[in-house]
């Protein structure tokens, strides 16, 4: 089996330089940065984008704002009684 991997160009209009400023277009490249799993089960490719660090946009999944977003746990579900 083959697997081929390739990097994205584009623009994004929702960097923000600093936390809280204003929204800005700039060019970026979303890339694969790893890759988990075993050959025999299914893969994830993780990705990443090259502005990351210097992104405070806390609502971008690769930018460095959103990784200071408080953690949220999962409450266990109720066990429904028949």
């Amino acid at each position: 089996m083959d697997i081929y991997f390739t990097y994205e160009n584009g623009t994004c209009n929702q960097f923000q330089d600093k936390p809280g400023g204003k929204k800005e277009e700039v060019t970026i490249v979303v890339a694969p940065l790893r890759v988990e799993g075993k050959e025999t089960d299914s893969l994830k490719v993780i990705s990443g984008c090259n502005m990351w660090q210097g992104c405070h946009n806390p609502n971008c999944f690769y930018s460095a704002g959103s990784r200071k977003k408080p953690k949220i746990e999962a409450k266990p579900k109720k066990k429904i009684k028949s």
